[in-house]
């Protein structure tokens, strides 16, 4: 009886261990881009992998829309890139030492810009801010 009263507690300290664990997201790779979808279904741009000059972000990866992009810090063969309308969020370093980009194209969707995402974008010489912005920083 003990033995069976110790067997069945082992196992139910071993099934409350994998129900607390948090779970770790995988990031996949879809062409140029690396992205991760979290729980919420929501999908990032995570790593851009490619070398193009010009780059559209796809409005989805997988089989969720994308709705923030990061990932492409350090580009520096990058002058453009439009944004889809998916998109809500730019997140930090986004496009950060981009210093060939000229030309971003960022759709009505965006309501944050996180502090950093254009930094050292020294080609940078205009951006559209939509109305329907709300925050940066």
């Amino acid at each position: 009886m003990k033995k069976a009263i110790s067997i069945l507690l082992t196992a139910v300290i071993l099934l409350s261990l994998f129900t607390v664990l948090p779970q770790v997201a995988h990031a996949s790779i879809w062409g140029d881009f690396e992205y991760d979808t979290g729980s919420d279904g929501n999908t990032k741009i995570i790593k851009y992998l490619g070398s193009d000059t010009s780059v559209t972000i796809p409005s989805r990866l997988g089989w969720h829309d994308v709705t923030v992009v990061e990932g492409f810090e350090g580009c520096d063969t990058l002058e453009s890139v439009v944004i889809p309308n998916t998109v809500t969020a730019i997140g930090r370093h986004a496009f950060a030492g981009c210093i060939n980009l000229k030309d971003v194209e960022i759709p009505d969707s965006v309501e944050s810009i996180v502090r950093g995402a254009f930094a050292n974008c020294v080609s940078l010489k205009s951006i559209h801010i939509p109305a329907s912005f709300r925050h940066i920083g």
